[in-house]
């Protein structure tokens, strides 16, 4: 290639300015339009990185890093979680430089948690930029700790992050680098005045990167909406430690002896959201149970009732229920386990919905209650849950319903489960022995892990959700008291106890009354509205006159 007129900014002959001018080879012009067309191969062949072992060195990316990459230039969202030292935000860098380069009047910014960590990502930049033969880059017409400029008219410019970060700036892509550890405070008036504006447009970009901090911050609402489908917009990834090469088995057990121990590892490397406090589910069983996690073979009602197994009438069934007010705030859910092997408890089903009114909801319980051969159903009855339970039973006659009532000997006996101190503390720690302990379930439902790896022990010694904006344990507690039939106390009420382990918990049961069948059908009990009811024979169920109307109103008959 032939220099032509050649001119260097600040008399440095790695920064061309605009009026310099070059004459390409074939295979320079070649180069160039596969450098354009393909960021992985322009990192490959052209990016450098400094190195503590060998000094500058092209990037050697390895199959996460290209995978990361191409997201990237497909996504217009993502969100990146990723373990620590893997190279996350070199690749951020990679793309602001690569569009930057390839294309005219773009403007990229980049937040940082902090100041020297915003000019330490930009002087990689001018580094990669520096390092590139003259012919593949653009002219420089600004060269700042802050900002570059290039002849293209096209930029970048860093920022440590504050609420005005970016406001009214024109801008096309923006990159936000360790989004966990940028204070709540801030990351939230940030995100309130400036994404609406960026986000307006049909073209920009914006990549939220991080490793993981805790729970209840901007980053973890990101990436776990995105992970559980709620965030459509959102392509999420994520590097774990394992996907770099030359990290094994016998890696983690240096960097674990290092540390100090596995909790130690799990929390630098182990892309966990951890809490402080106890957490209900050990973060090794939460590993397992995300391992398990798989899309529903089948999803109906807008998305709301996720099913994976189809149902069998020689199974046993039981579901757990939340309810919630159905103002948008708090969920109502379903939890269906299949407990017919006690070894081997597996979640087939769940329904969640955060709109549905207490009346309504009783009408989808129904329905789905039917479809898994009218299980036991153990419904929280605090608050909206008792107006469920009396739908339940008195407008559609289902009578499965456990009792379980601390206050029985004051006189107070009434269906459902009653959740106060005692029995949730009870319910929770049933839960975990069969989490737990005996690592009996299956759970398919991410969006259950994730409200999971937020339940937590507080300083009152109660279980929930930890405290923020962007937790939930509605799920958590179906699934409480989807297990909680398993009680010493309750099973024997409900199900032929055939053994029990050496801690006193059934091992193997039996279903006491008869199975139907007939119910276990998608189609006609839960599809069609217009299905038949089933006849009534004998007496009221009720009792009532207005009862019995009632249920003469809705379609049932009277057989003589």
């Amino acid at each position: 290639m032939a220099e032509k007129n050649v001119k260097s900014y600040l008399s440095n002959p790695n920064l061309p300015t605009g009026d310099s001018t070059f004459e390409y080879t074939p295979q320079q012009a070649k180069e160039y339009k596969k450098c354009m067309t393909k960021i992985d191969y322009f990192a490959s062949n052209f990016f450098f990185i400094t190195t503590l072992d060998k000094g500058k060195v092209v990037i050697p990316l390895y199959p996460a890093q290209k995978r990361v990459l191409k997201s990237t230039v497909k996504s217009r969202f993502m969100v990146l979680l990723s373990s620590r030292q893997t190279g996350k935000t070199t690749l951020m860098t990679i793309y602001a430089l690569w569009h930057t380069c390839f294309e005219a009047d773009k403007r990229v910014l980049i937040i940082a948690n902090k100041e020297d960590t915003a000019i330490m990502i930009l002087r990689r930049i001018r580094t990669a930029y520096e390092e590139l033969p003259n012919w593949l880059k653009p002219g420089v017409k600004q060269w700042g700790k802050t900002e570059v400029i290039f002849a293209n008219d096209s930029s970048i410019a860093i920022s440590s992050t504050s609420a005005t970060a970016a406001r009214g700036e024109s801008i096309n892509i923006l990159i936000i680098d360790e989004m966990a550890f940028i204070p709540s405070h801030i990351i939230e008036e940030f995100w309130k005045s400036v994404i609406p504006v960026i986000s307006s447009t049909r073209t920009t970009k914006i990549f939220a990167v991080s490793t993981p901090n805790k729970t209840g911050n901007k980053f973890h609402e990101l990436y776990t909406g995105a992970e559980r489908g709620d965030l459509a917009e959102w392509h999420y990834e994520r590097i774990d430690w394992w996907d770099v090469p030359g990290r094994g088995k016998k890696w983690k057990r240096e960097m674990v002896q290092a540390l100090g121990s596995d909790e130690a590892f799990s929390q630098e490397y182990g892309n966990e959201f951890l809490e402080v406090g106890e957490s209900a589910i050990d973060g090794g069983v939460v590993k397992e149970l995300r391992r398990t996690c798989q899309p529903p073979m089948m999803t109906i009602e807008d998305g709301r009732y996720k099913i994976w197994d189809e149902p069998d009438s020689s199974r046993i069934y039981v579901a757990g229920v939340d309810v919630s007010e159905g103002v948008g705030e708090a969920a109502s859910v379903v939890q269906v386990l299949d407990i017919t092997n006690l070894q081997d408890i597996r979640q087939v089903a769940t329904f969640h919905d955060e709109k549905t009114d207490p009346y309504h909801f009783a009408a989808q319980l129904k329905k789905i209650a039917h479809h898994w051969g009218r299980p036991w159903l153990l419904i929280e009855r605090n608050n909206c849950g008792g107006q469920v339970i009396d739908a339940l039973y008195n407008s559609h006659s289902y009578t499965k319903i456990v009792d379980y009532t601390p206050q029985k000997s004051k006189g107070y006996d009434r269906l459902g489960v009653y959740s106060h101190t005692n029995s949730k503390y009870r319910g929770v720690t049933n839960m975990r022995y069969w989490l737990n302990s005996l690592r009996a379930v299956e759970l398919k439902d991410v969006a259950l892990i994730q409200e999971l790896e937020t339940f937590v022990r507080h300083s009152n010694n109660t279980w929930k959700k930890k405290s923020g904006t962007y937790t939930r344990d509605d799920r958590v507690m179906a699934l409480c008291w989807a297990l909680f039939i398993l009680d010493t106390d309750l099973v024997t009420q409900y199900y032929d106890v055939v053994s029990y382990d050496d801690q006193g918990r059934p091992k193997s049961i039996q279903q006491i009354d008869i199975v139907e069948p007939e119910y276990f059908k998608l189609d006609e009990f839960y599809m069609d509205e217009s299905a038949p009811l089933p006849m009534h024979f004998g007496t009221d169920p009720v009792g009532t006159d207005a009862n019995h109307e009632e249920l003469l109103r809705q379609g049932w008959v009277v057989v003589p």
